[in-house]
């Protein structure tokens, strides 16, 4: 998840206090039954159609299923399909689903599946992940500039056409399109329950859900508890019967609180417990994770400096990714990147990251390059050019920070740091509040548009790039049918967003170190970034 990775840190957090791990039974011989997770920010939202952020998403994947996932190693796998065709123009998929049960003990239909998908594509703007359907399904762009609701969408290409059986028509034949299935916005929803356009429902104990675990209890910036559902379709294989997310945010608290046992998986922690032989035993790691972390720059915001090529590429050539990377002390967990597609992504001949890389290195540093592109811009020691910098605050991210501050003070930009708690933050990044702020993606399907669409304008809740030509590359890789010229075309997306314009200032790749208490098995992750932990066992 923009997603957004948004993503970059977090993850989920803790419920019995003291104990690790909770149990309902004294005898500790016997298997524990609850766990407790930390999470490095605010639960905002837990309704499919509408949560961007990791934290939330981390949450939703125990409470629900879709038609597909990810396994461990980036491979699509089925949970709700049981089997689909396409059409031979590649237009039309039709999806045959298991049978499965709501928690509240109600069948599992494909209208359940079509009232979820257009509530999701008729939600409006704050449906982050709705371009994945409007991009692509028939008449969902319309309904989303209409502002229409469900009630318009009969039209729309998703239909059920019986209990079991979903058809979903597309304008254009679109290679990655089962991969986006995995998205929230795909996911079924109860018309009885998930109201149109609004989400205070999602997060109110009661409502039915479909995957591991139902909500017992929400608290946003305090814990989120969820109980088993005895109706899910695997739940003899689910061994917790309470699952806690306790919302902390210092990493330092969260490696204190693992310490005396007060959580079982700290998901957001010093990075330089990677390299600390003390927790070599307790390390945990998504591996392979794939997740970029970059500067987004504002270039269509009210500070006219920005919407300058040169003062933008500048900042770019002045980062010095090394220094950034000694500060964190991740070791291995951690890489330098310098184009916005991290490492894990593939093309039609390996890597898309490695292979761009041999070509060139679109963000590499050149300082004397920086400064001469900054004096051309018309600001120097005289007029010094002055910035804002965002960031959630938490130890990786304000390390990152003053390394940015230290590197842009050496071509004579003046950067002021600003931080905000994870939630404001991430509605000031999608509003486009901010001239300078801190990102990280994980990615929400292994192509590289998981990441390149970010940037289209119409992807965008407030749009801070705005390039026509931009849009038209990847409006064109959409139409290609040949897989390799696809990709020279996204390639070409990638050249244009970095090397050309530099709208975003790519830092490094790296994976979140994570500390689970020993005992703690099956945990299923996938380069998402998400883990599932409906299948743990807790000695």
């Amino acid at each position: 998840m923009k997603k957004l990775c948004l993503f970059a840190v977090s993850a989920l957090m803790m419920a019995t206090a003291l104990t690790g791990c909770g149990s309902d039974s004294k005898d500790s011989s016997k298997p524990k039954t609850a766990m407790t997770v930390a999470i490095g920010g605010d639960v905002k939202d837990l309704d499919p159609a509408k949560a961007s952020d990791s934290i939330s998403n981390n949450v939703l994947v125990e409470m629900y299923e879709g038609l597909f996932e990810y396994d461990k190693n980036g491979n699509l796998k089925n949970q709700l399909c049981d089997s689909y065709t396409v059409s031979d123009d590649g237009l039309v998929y039709t999806f045959k689903l298991k049978d499965a049960k709501w928690s509240d003990g109600k069948a599992i239909t494909a209208g359940d599946f079509e009232y979820g998908i257009k509530r999701s594509a008729t939600y409006g703007a704050d449906a982050y992940y709705g371009h994945f359907i409007y991009d692509s399904v028939v008449g969902a762009y319309d309904l989303f500039k209409a502002n229409a609701s469900v009630a318009d969408a009969s039209n729309m290409g998703v239909k059920a056409l019986d209990d079991k059986t979903l058809e979903i028509r597309l304008t254009a034949r679109t290679p990655y399109f089962l991969n986006v299935l995995t998205s929230g916005v795909f996911y079924p929803a109860r018309e009885d329950y998930a109201k149109e356009k609004e989400s205070t429902w999602a997060n109110k104990k009661g409502y039915p859900t479909n995957g591991p675990f139902v909500l017992d209890y929400y608290s946003a910036k305090d814990k989120v508890v969820l109980k088993k559902n005895k109706n899910y379709r695997q739940a003899k294989k689910v061994n917790l019967k309470e699952l806690t997310f306790k919302v902390m945010s210092d990493q330092q608290a969260q490696l204190s609180a693992f310490k005396t046992g007060e959580v079982d998986l700290a998901t957001s922690v010093p990075s330089d417990v990677a390299t600390d032989d003390a927790y070599k035993n307790t390390l945990f790691t998504i591996d392979p994770f794939v997740i970029n972390y970059f500067v987004t720059v504002n270039a269509t915001g009210s500070n006219e400096a920005l919407h300058d090529v040169r003062v933008r590429k500048a900042l770019m050539k002045s980062v010095d990714r090394k220094s950034i990377l000694k500060v964190l002390n991740g070791g291995k967990l951690q890489y330098e990147l310098f184009g916005f597609i991290p490492k894990g992504i593939p093309d039609t001949k390996g890597d898309f990251r490695t292979n761009a890389d041999k070509e060139d290195k679109y963000a590499a540093e050149d300082l004397e390059e920086a400064k001469k592109l900054l004096k051309e811009a018309g600001y120097d020691t005289k007029n010094p050019l002055k910035l804002t910098y965002k960031y959630n605050a938490n130890q990786m991210h304000t390390d990152v920070a003053q390394v940015l501050k230290e590197n842009w003070k050496k071509i004579g930009v003046e950067v002021e740091l600003q931080t905000n708690e994870t939630q404001a933050f991430f509605d000031a990044r999608d509003n486009g509040d901010f001239e300078l702020a801190r990102h990280a993606m994980s990615a929400d399907y292994m192509d590289p548009t998981a990441y390149l669409d970010m940037y289209k304008s119409i992807a965008q809740k407030t749009a801070v790039v705005n390039d026509a030509d931009y849009d038209a590359l990847l409006a064109q890789a959409n139409e290609e049918a040949d897989p390799a010229k696809r990709m020279e075309i996204l390639h070409a997306a990638e050249k244009l967003l970095v090397a050309d314009q530099a709208y975003v200032i790519p830092l490094f790749g790296y994976s979140d170190p994570m500390l689970l208490q020993e005992g703690i098995s099956g945990i299923e992750s996938n380069p998402a970034g998400h883990y599932v932990l409906a299948f743990v066992k807790v000695k």
